[in-house]
């Protein structure tokens, strides 16, 4: 049998054994019916029985234009009112539908732009032909679809732009649609859209923006209306003023309670998710009093207030949480009133959860990692390890048994610790000492709460605090350890090595560089920055000093311009992606420093003028790193380019390019590296910027490396004359610091500029003096001087000074011992170089002449620093 009439047959049956009659179809009504079987032909197996009924009421729908046969009574056609719901049902079923699909909310939109379409063709035409095909918009199809914008707005940044054309667009279709006006819905659900603006000043003017539309069209806000612009508007303008003050009148008064409005009163009242959100805004900001008066004011009410619309504001546990964020991150308490503040939250938890309240505001699990993490910011090791231990040993409650969060957080608080540490203390022994304790807590982590991406992190920054080589290596063999590392994981440890000054550091940077740009999308987090972590591995090569390290550097640069030029935003092009290949140039002493600057330049301006990049406007620091590069290639057509910029930089206009301490400190250095005029000039811009300081001019305020780069000059005349003139500089600046003039204030460097004086100036008794200076800065730094911790530059001076006396050898030995027992101590910026062993060689030789044994020691000491990692071949720092 055909397949076509067996399709009749059936569906004249089916109809007849749902409706309890015989239909006559015309033809359009059977296509309709036979169509709908057809697409069934998709599924295996026979149609169920839903399927048939949705199917056959296809037909009936069709069937109700003609009405039944003449066994029933006629059914009066459907009215233009009724074919309009069909319709709008029709259509807003569709957007529903679509707004859940992958990428549905565009999909939506399109269906929303098509039936609008139709309605504006059918409008054309003159008059409505309703039929079942046509689909024209409501407000309620607009709204759903501005709706799916608003959800979509923290994946998508256009999201809120399109909410608001579609909100455009209704304004112009209401003059020939009234039914299309927006209602308040729309309005805030656009405004929803721009409230997930992470810009809180752009997300302020924008929200702001459509508040004022909303009250120049004279629809009255909602509380949905006033929580969105709590949620969304900077906390220190009156308008949150007022809405807190709105929120917060309602806890001390009658449930009637009244919110001003411009022109209007109306009666609005706050329900649960307006304190959601103060709760969350106030934990944000780090208004922990606030939090703390807001849910005093909660305990204390009469039955729990419920409002008019049934939301009940029983505190919760949630609530409770913000409060320990707001906690965490205030500036309001010291540590130890953060410490008691917190076990005083987490004992009113546990009593209110015993008398009033149940399970509701029982503690939690996330209860106790809220509590670690306000311990975990203030670097509150033991308070967090005792709460971790007691929630291991079960003590507080089942519920309470720590997961990997918790073991998180406790390991984060030794970060924290550790950059406290790191910022006023050298000794790395400590430093050591806290990453192996975390370790042990990490290696405890129990089986069913293993280490995230977010624990192992946490693990790889601790390791890379401690900032030594063996350090670095345990930090990397965690990254190895983990299955997915992400991008903060490679970027933590590439930071760490670009930071150590060692041989191969800049290498080990560049090869993690190169594994971190094969991670797919997926481990690459939002704040992830290739532009940050590629200047990093310039800055650890430019540092080196190596022959090679500026065309890595420059390979390095020309890397982040492909992929700038091929559409990686995430790429961008700055300032300091630039100024480390100034830099390299100036540590590895370049020829040609000149002309390779100037094509820095020139690229720089290239990029500022076709891409827009205002960041690459050449600037003083640009220009001062410039001066370096030129001083440091000991040119002498450099002095000359070094005047041209000087004087381009104080006749410039441009405030940003008017020279500072830096430039002169810097100029003077060429001077005395390249030129042949260096004392007089030195002489001349001592007097210059001295005086100009003391006319007010702040930006020429002198400074340690401005009188080091004096010194030098005249450390360069390799006279007694010029050790002289230094000590004597030396001896002035410690009386006008004493007098109360701070610029003039003792430092290391300044001590090292005259001990090089001493050195190179053949003074008698030059090495003895030397070391009285070192002694005197030694002393100085114990009693808690920073700035006058002797550096490996130190010792190195004192040991080329004593090469002028008597029993140079021993001395030097002596000196290096001692260079190596603090180097060993953790004190990195003391530990013997090339240049002190060559030093001391050469004082050993020097003082018993070239004999078998001083050539036995010779070779001894050569050995001895081979083993510390130094090749007599290396270049010099």
């Amino acid at each position: 049998m055909p397949c076509g009439i067996f399709s009749q047959i059936l569906a004249a049956w089916l109809l007849h054994a749902l409706f309890g009659h015989w239909i006559k179809l015309d033809a359009e009504a059977f296509q309709s019916t036979t169509l709908s079987f057809g697409h069934m032909g998709r599924f295996r197996g026979a149609p169920t029985r839903t399927t048939l009924i949705l199917h056959a009421s296809v037909a009936k729908n069709g069937m109700e234009r003609i009405g039944y046969d003449n066994d029933r009574p006629k059914t009066p056609r459907k009215t233009e009112k009724d074919a309009s719901k069909q319709r709008n049902y029709s259509l807003n079923s569709d957007l529903h539908f679509l707004k859940k699909k992958r990428n549905g909310t565009l999909l939506a939109e399109q269906r929303l732009e098509t039936a609008i379409h139709d309605m504006l063709e059918t409008k054309r035409r003159s008059k409505y032909e309703f039929s079942m095909d046509q689909q024209f918009p409501d407000v309620v199809s607009f709204n759903t679809v501005i709706s799916a914008h608003a959800k979509n707005a923290f994946r998508d940044r256009k999201a809120a732009g399109r909410a608001e054309r579609l909100l455009r667009r209704m304004d112009e279709l209401a003059g020939d649609f009234a039914h299309l006006t927006p209602t308040i819905f729309t309005l805030n659900s656009v405004m929803e859209a721009y409230s997930k603006n992470p810009n809180t000043e752009e997300r302020t003017v924008e929200v702001m923006r459509l508040n004022l539309d909303l009250e120049g069209r004279g629809l009255s806000p909602n509380t949905y209306t006033l929580n969105l612009l709590l949620a969304s508007i900077c906390t220190n303008s009156k308008v949150w003023a007022s809405l807190e003050k709105w929120a917060l009148d309602f806890l001390r008064s009658e449930p009637a309670v009244e919110y001003n409005k411009v022109d209007t009163t109306e009666t609005i009242e706050p329900d649960r998710q307006t304190y959601n959100t103060l709760f969350n805004v106030y934990g944000k900001i780090g208004a922990f009093k606030k939090a703390e008066y807001l849910m005093q004011q909660i305990l204390e009410l009469d039955h729990h207030r419920t409002s008019e619309n049934g939301h009940t504001l029983q505190p919760s546990r949630v609530w409770y949480h913000c409060v320990f964020k707001a906690l965490a991150t205030t500036n309001e308490l010291g540590e130890d009133e953060k410490e008691r503040e917190s076990k005083r939250l987490l004992k009113d938890m546990q009593n209110l959860s015993e008398n009033d309240f149940g399970d509701a505001l029982a503690p939690d699990t996330e209860t106790y990692n809220h509590i670690l993490n306000v311990f975990a910011l203030m670097g509150g090791i033991d308070a967090a390890v005792l709460l971790l231990e007691n929630m291991e040993s079960g003590t507080q409650s089942r519920s309470n048994i720590p997961d990997c969060i918790s073991y998180t957080t406790v390991l984060k608080t030794f970060a924290t610790a550790q950059q406290k540490l790191s910022e006023d203390a050298s000794d790395k022994a400590i430093l050591l000492d806290l990453a192996e304790k975390a370790t042990s807590i990490f290696y405890r982590m129990p089986s069913d709460a293993p280490p995230n991406a977010f624990t192992y992190n946490t693990m790889i920054k601790i390791w890379v605090n401690v900032d030594t080589r063996d350090s670095l290596q345990k930090a990397e063999s965690l990254l190895r350890e983990m299955k997915n590392p992400d991008s903060i994981s490679y970027s933590t440890l590439i930071h760490g090595w670009s930071k150590l000054r060692f041989p191969g550091a800049g290498s080990r940077a560049k090869e993690l560089f190169d594994e971190l740009l094969q991670l797919p999308p997926s481990l690459q987090r939002r704040d992830f920055n290739i532009t940050t972590v590629c200047n990093s591995v310039m800055s650890s090569f430019a540092r080196s000093g190596d022959r090679y390290s500026p065309k890595v550097v420059e390979s390095l640069l020309a890397q982040l311009e492909g992929r700038f030029l091929n559409g990686d935003r995430n790429a961008q092009l700055d300032k300091t992606s630039f100024l480390c290949v100034f830099d390299a140039y100036a540590k590895a002493g370049v020829a040609h420093a000149e002309e390779r600057c100037e094509k820095l330049l020139n690229r720089m301006q290239l990029y500022k003028e076709n891409f827009n990049l205002a960041d690459l406007e050449p600037d003083r620091v640009v220009y001062n790193a410039y001066l370096n590069a030129l001083a440091k290639s000991q040119q002498q057509s450099a002095v000359e380019k070094a005047e041209e910029i000087l004087t381009m930089m104080e006749t410039s206009r441009n405030p940003d390019l008017r020279p500072d301490i830096v430039t002169y400190s810097t100029f003077i250095d060429c001077h005395t590296k390249c030129g042949e005029r260096s004392l007089e000039r030195a002489d001349e811009l001592l007097r210059f910027v001295e005086g100009t300081y003391r006319r007010g001019d702040a930006t020429l305020k002198p400074n340690a490396v401005f009188y080091s780069a004096i010194l030098q000059a005249w450390a360069k005349t390799g006279t007694a004359k010029g050790a002289m003139k230094a000590e004597e500089l030396l001896q002035r600046n410690i009386a006008l610091f004493e007098e109360g003039n701070d610029y003039a204030k003792p430092h290391i460097i300044v001590y090292n500029a005259v001990m090089d004086a001493l050195a190179r100036g053949g003074v008698e008794n030059a090495g003895s003096r030397a070391e009285e200076l070192l002694e005197e800065a030694g002393s100085l730094y114990d009693a808690g001087d920073e700035e006058m911790r002797p550096t490996r530059r130190s010792y190195n001076a004192v040991i080329l000074a004593h090469r002028s006396e008597g029993d140079a050898g021993a001395k030097a030995e002596k000196l290096l011992d001692r260079m190596e027992e603090l180097a060993d101590s953790g004190r990195n910026e003391v530990r013997p170089d090339v240049v002190t062993y060559n030093n001391v060689i050469s004082a050993v030789i020097q003082d018993s002449g070239m004999t078998d044994s001083a050539a036995d020691k010779a070779q001894f000491l050569l050995d001895r620093m081979e083993q510390r990692g130094h090749a007599p071949t290396e270049k010099k720092e």
